[in-house]
């Protein structure tokens, strides 16, 4: 998930340290807050940005899939009522 990756495909864990000190300084100040909450018992969830695009890839969209109507349309904004 961070840095540079060393097997693919890259499973859900830190390959490497990041490469940029402030991802990776934001990284860590959630996963402290994910810690207190797991020992406080607060009920916690984060979400990590789903992936980079690149040239020719469709990024994900709110609901996971990958259709690039869905984008179209709320790159227009709502629909009057």
């Amino acid at each position: 998930m961070l840095g540079p990756p060393k097997v693919v495909p890259t499973p859900e864990q830190a390959q490497g340290p990041c490469e940029f000190e402030g991802y990776a300084r934001r990284y860590e100040e959630i996963y402290e807050v994910m810690e207190a909450a797991r020992r406080d018992g607060v009920a916690f969830t984060a979400i990590f940005p789903p992936n980079i695009c690149g040239p020719g890839k469709v990024p994900l969209e709110p609901k996971g899939g990958r259709d690039p109507s869905v984008h179209s349309d709320m790159a227009k904004g709502p629909r009057p009522s």
